[in-house]
């Protein structure tokens, strides 16, 4: 050990040149680690959103009526009061049912909550016509009033 401590105290410029080209070949090997690992993937960019020109006149404002230029006119939508009546209507309809006509059936399904509705297979067209002439006699002007309906064919 002596022998050691002898000899880095006489030659001091070598060892300190021993030891500063070992720091820069340890220096340069990590140097060149980090260069050649690979690289961080980046996050994909998030897609920007890209403004669309709008058509202003498309949507109506506050003060236009917002039944124009739907098709609709004032007289086929349905008031509070007459849908009320419609619903009292169809509803009347099932006092009287099961009903047996020409070519049709109508009964009603207080489980499922349902109509059902039964054509005669050899004649729909004359049972549809029927079945309509049939609401009629019973104030319903038109057959989609009834929502919950199954039609078969028996």
């Amino acid at each position: 050990m002596n022998n050691v401590i002898y000899m880095i105290k006489n030659n001091i410029f070598y060892f300190l040149a021993a030891v500063f080209l070992l720091l820069l070949f340890l220096a340069l090997f990590i140097f060149s680690l980090t260069r050649n690992a690979q690289p961080e993937s980046a996050p994909e960019p998030l897609a920007t959103p890209t403004l669309v020109p709008v058509d202003t006149k498309a949507y109506p404002t506050g003060s236009e009526d917002p039944k124009k230029g739907t098709g609709l006119e004032e007289s086929k939508i349905p008031s509070i009061e007459e849908k009320e009546n419609r619903s009292y209507l169809v509803m009347s309809l099932t006092q009287k049912l099961p009903f047996q006509g020409l070519y049709f059936s109508l009964s009603y399904d207080y489980d499922r909550g349902v109509f059902l509705l039964m054509y005669n297979r050899a004649n729909p067209q004359q049972g549809q016509e029927n079945f309509n002439t049939f609401l009629k006699e019973n104030g319903i002007k038109d057959s989609l009033w009834i929502e919950n309906i199954i039609v078969s064919y028996q």
